[in-house]
């Protein structure tokens, strides 16, 4: 029997040779196509790790928590602390960088609409928007408005708008829930949302859309203000209410410095009345002047800030006998 004659190399391919490429081919794109569905479920697997170490009580030190029953939460935990604590690009931490990109990338994904999300965050945002959202064959109970608690005696004078609907107390950190306007101290906030997901804790109603959080510094400037400028009495306490009458007037009393009916007195310690009004009390401590006397105090510092200006070039300006005359004009 005669061997088989070997193929010319400068022959062209023939159909077999063909057909194993194509094999080949296909079997390259299946196995691209089972690592790059393995690489977009281990990642969406870390998200929806990541989003529960954030929310975990036991990640959170929380006491009294009971232990988590999900495996390296702890480690995820102290990962993301990290991440938010480190500024600094040479960080020699594992994971450090792509742990921080892949987060703020999902947080980017997680505030922009449903239809503007990648493939790999909107299966896991879905999922948190679904937790969150309250069964539909459930109906919610009754919103039962927060009644405010009752302010203390150091803050008795403070506006309500400047103090928080939770604790009662002037806020310091202000931050506002976006979907209903309220302005809440961001600790509590951010505790009774955990407590309580997707219920407004002012009026108790459920959200329609997810909770948003902005700072409010336009309401922070104003509590600055507002504490720089009071004036307290010697025993901490802050300006009185104004008393009113049967009929809703406000009583005056007459000022024993300066003798006139007025309606605006300090309280003591013990809850009675100051005898001396708040303007002369301001006066008399410096606190107020007269409106010809702040106008001459503006002159007078015009007039010496200009004396200053002249005697400092006086004093810079070289002595007549160093001064060389310029060329004389032809």
């Amino acid at each position: 029997m005669l061997a088989p004659r070997p193929r010319d190399a400068a022959a062209p391919p023939s159909s077999d040779d063909d057909e194993a490429q194509l094999a080949i081919a296909v079997a390259a794109e299946m196995a691209r196509g089972r690592e790059e569905n393995l690489y977009i479920e281990k990642t969406r697997g870390l998200l929806r790790l990541m989003r529960h170490a954030l929310s975990c009580p036991a990640a959170r030190g929380r006491a009294n928590a009971p232990p988590c029953p999900v495996a390296d939460c702890g480690k995820v935990s102290l990962q993301l602390n990290h991440v938010a604590n480190c500024n600094g690009d040479n960080c020699r931490v594992p994971g450090c960088k792509v742990t921080g990109d892949l987060m703020r990338h999902h947080l980017l994904c997680w505030n922009a609409p449903p239809e503007m999300r990648c493939s790999i965050c909107a299966p896991v945002c879905a999922e948190a928007e679904n937790a969150v959202k309250p069964p539909m064959h459930v109906p919610s109970p009754q919103a039962r408005p927060r009644v405010m608690p009752p302010p203390i005696a150091a803050e008795s004078d403070a506006p309500d708008a400047f103090r928080c609907p939770i604790s009662g107390r002037v806020m310091e950190d202000c931050v506002m829930l976006v979907n209903s306007g309220q302005s809440y101290e961001r600790k509590h906030l951010l505790r009774e949302l955990e407590a309580r997901a997707g219920v407004d804790p002012c009026t108790q109603a459920r959200f329609e859309d997810r909770p948003l959080i902005a700072e409010n510094r336009t309401l922070e400037r104003a509590i600055a203000h507002w504490r720089e400028h009071r004036v307290k009495d010697s025993g901490g306490h802050g300006v009185a209410k104004v008393p009113t009458d049967e009929s809703g007037e406000p009583v005056r009393r007459q000022c024993s410095t300066c003798n006139k009916f007025k309606t605006q007195f300090q309280m003591r310690g013990d809850g009675t009345m100051l005898k001396t009004c708040d303007s002369c009390r301001l006066r008399a401590r410096g606190y107020y002047t007269s409106r010809r006397k702040r106008k001459q105090g503006e002159v007078d510092k015009r007039e010496a800030g200009g004396d200053a200006l002249i005697g400092l070039s006086a004093a810079t300006a070289p002595p007549a006998y160093a001064r060389t005359p310029g060329p004389t004009p032809p």
